[in-house]
């Protein structure tokens, strides 16, 4: 069986087209797992999380939330099974869902869902629409569209930062290969899921991915920090795990933006003082579009 994503979307009135999403893979083999965390995608873009054990037998999977009901409820989500129905054989998609609340010995008749066969479609690629950008180094514009930009690209990377493999959502962000110049920049191929301090460095110039190898370079005045020098020239930028081509970094893009780093570290390395008063100073002392305790971003 091949992997592929499961989306089950709730369409009762209290569920709200809240949207879990499976993978396949995990109702491959008969058995029990005592531990599956999956993504929850809201109406309107957000991301949230679920954790639930799972039992799969010859034609039904039961994942139930209550052994877990502390995480669940901290992100809000109901208690209860889930049990997804298969024909003899065929677990690759359900045919049926159904939900019973906690405590209750039978299945609601009032929860109905639908079955969504590819939460990420395939899409049409990416256009650049280049221009000027309408923001500045001191102001990030909040847009409803950079939610839904980030949830993509964290179902696509399951969750990972695509340079570091930073698997902690509330320090990942989507960032924007060319720069946001509206609703067109928020392809998935415009996209990177990064690190928020990575995701700064990238906005600063400071970053950029070779698109030939993928090989991730860091600008010389980053390297005084260990972390960074051990990823400079080493580091591979990871491909998103689900989506297919249409989700995949736009090579065309990146190498926009390699070859405005490659201008600015020549223009930077002629720029030295002769003495080196000024070398190795702080990442922290170079103008970026954000700082990282400014919490979640919401635009390039």
């Amino acid at each position: 069986m091949g992997t592929s994503l499961i989306g089950v979307r709730w369409t009762d009135r209290e569920s709200k087209r809240y949207m879990d999403v499976l993978r396949s893979e995990w109702f491959a083999t008969p058995g029990a797992v005592a531990e599956i965390t999956h993504d929850v995608l809201g109406p309107k873009g957000g991301l949230y999380r679920a954790r639930c054990q799972l039992l799969v037998r010859d034609t039904v999977a039961d994942l139930d939330y209550e052994p877990f009901a502390d995480f669940n409820l901290r992100q809000g989500m109901y208690l209860g099974l889930l049990r997804l129905h298969f024909e003899p054989g065929k677990r690759e998609m359900p045919i049926r869902v159904e939900w019973r609340y906690s405590g209750r010995k039978t299945f609601s008749s009032r929860v109905t869902a639908e079955l969504v066969r590819d939460p990420l479609p395939p899409l049409p690629p990416y256009k650049p629409k280049l221009g000027a950008v309408k923001t500045s180094t001191s102001q990030v514009l909040e847009r409803p569209g950079q939610v839904r930009f980030r949830s993509t690209l964290m179902i696509a990377y399951r969750g990972r930062c695509c340079i570091s493999g930073c698997p902690v959502s509330e320090a990942l962000e989507g960032a924007h290969i060319d720069r946001f110049c509206g609703a067109s920049s928020d392809h998935p191929q415009n996209g990177l899921l990064l690190r928020q301090d990575l995701h700064s460095l990238f906005d600063a110039g400071l970053l950029a991915v070779d698109p030939d190898t993928l090989i991730v370079h860091f600008a010389a005045r980053t390297l005084t920090w260990a972390e960074y020098a051990a990823l400079n020239g080493k580091a591979r930028l990871a491909e998103p795990k689900d989506g297919g081509n249409s989700y995949s970094p736009s090579r065309d893009a990146l190498r926009r933006r390699w070859r405005r780093f490659k201008r600015n570290e020549q223009t930077h390395d002629t720029a030295q003082p002769q003495h080196g008063a000024d070398r190795g100073r702080p990442f922290s002392s170079v103008t970026t579009r954000r700082s990282v305790a400014a919490g979640p971003r919401r635009s390039c």
